[in-house]
């Protein structure tokens, strides 16, 4: 599978819409001209689905987003790269712009895109929008990309960024054949105050019977998932992180520690300051990683190299993800010389976890 770690985070979400709209448009088309050929749509990132005219101010659609709007509609959505795909004998029929195509079904080997960003393979995002809770959420990249789906008419994201429940999108991991690592919510956080408990206990259901896939499980509601831990069904393919951006929040590692899941780790981005010591007991993994964006706030070096050291000498697993800044592939993810890609085994020891006994930290209030 090619990845497109430098492509920058438009890439997971036009992937996201091609599932959402391959699901939907599953059917054979019947009123094919020619039976043999499938309307395929294959993106291959040449630009983005939507921009600003710089001419008139407004929103302007790119192929991606025509791609949903035509009718009779695609059987399939790939995202890939051209050069990967076996051409057919009588070669490419272009229709309505250069991303469509009419590629013979027994020919064509189709390449899907993995997510953009560095520590995952895909994304799953049964619930979308957020509020903002503590000051890594100052700069939201989703809320950002919540906005450009809305103006494009993404269903997903009529609602813009506020809290939405999607239903239909509970199963899409149950689909996915191939193992892979999930980001779950990369728009939301599955914990948000206005979550029904219910409908995380289905997402966790659906996790639990995708066990050849391995979620990933992101939040800055420490306080709500402590809380709720005990009613979790904590399957090993479940792993569960905390996102901690400075001194003051790092309570939630506290949290994480004393939840009942199997795999726990940190992603520590944006890092906004030094965050100084660090319990990592029962800590399985650490990510770090600067802001992108035109309003990203900087990221010394010095606070990376600290924490580093700490997992070195905790022997857990350090990932870096990105320094960041308003151009993320020009600055890169080398620290020292060299790119930290370390993950966490897949097996891992509970009797550590267990040897912290029942300690239990006081919850506080945040904005959920």
């Amino acid at each position: 599978m090619e990845r497109f770690d430098t492509i920058g985070y438009w890439s997971e979400v036009k992937l996201d819409i091609v599932r959402d709209h391959a699901t939907k448009y599953s059917t054979v088309i019947e009123a094919q001209k020619r039976p043999r050929f499938e309307h395929i749509y294959v993106d291959a990132f040449a630009g983005a689905g939507i921009h600003i005219s710089r001419t008139t101010g407004k929103f302007v659609r790119g192929s991606p987003l025509n791609a949903l709007l035509v009718r009779p509609p695609f059987k399939e959505y790939h995202l890939g790269v051209l050069s990967l795909l076996r051409r057919s004998e009588a070669g490419f029929n272009y229709h309505s712009g250069a991303h469509f195509r009419q590629i013979q079904k027994k020919r064509a080997t189709l390449m899907a895109a993995n997510s953009a960003i560095e520590w995952t393979n895909s994304t799953w995002n049964p619930l979308t929008g957020c509020t903002k809770i503590s000051p890594g959420c100052s700069n939201c990249y989703a809320e950002r990309m919540a906005a450009r789906l809305r103006a494009m008419g993404q269903p997903n994201y009529a609602n813009g960024f506020q809290l939405t429940l999607h239903e239909h999108a509970l199963s899409m991991p149950l689909r996915w054949k191939k193992a892979q690592n999930i980001f779950v919510n990369s728009m939301s956080d599955l914990f948000h105050r206005d979550v029904p408990a219910q409908f995380i206990l289905q997402v966790f259901e659906v996790m639990a019977k995708a066990h050849w896939h391995r979620f990933q499980v992101l939040t800055k509601r420490s306080s709500r998932l402590l809380k709720l831990s005990s009613d979790l069904s904590w399957q090993t393919n479940i792993w569960m992180g905390v996102s901690v951006e400075s001194r003051e929040y790092k309570f939630r590692i506290d949290h994480l520690r004393d939840t009942q899941a199997c795999v726990k780790f940190l992603s520590i981005e944006p890092l906004l300051g030094p965050l100084g010591y660090l319990d990592l007991k029962g800590i399985d993994w650490v990510i770090v990683g600067g802001e992108s964006g035109p309003r990203a706030r900087p990221l010394q070096s010095a606070w990376v190299v600290d924490i580093r050291e700490q997992c070195n000498e905790a022997r857990v697993p350090f990932f870096f993800k990105q320094w960041g800044g308003r151009n993320k592939k020009k600055t890169g993810r080398h620290l020292e010389g060299r790119t930290w890609d370390q993950m966490p085994a897949y097996t891992v020891d509970h009797r550590a976890h267990q040897s912290l006994g029942a300690r239990r930290y006081p919850l506080r209030r945040e904005e959920e």
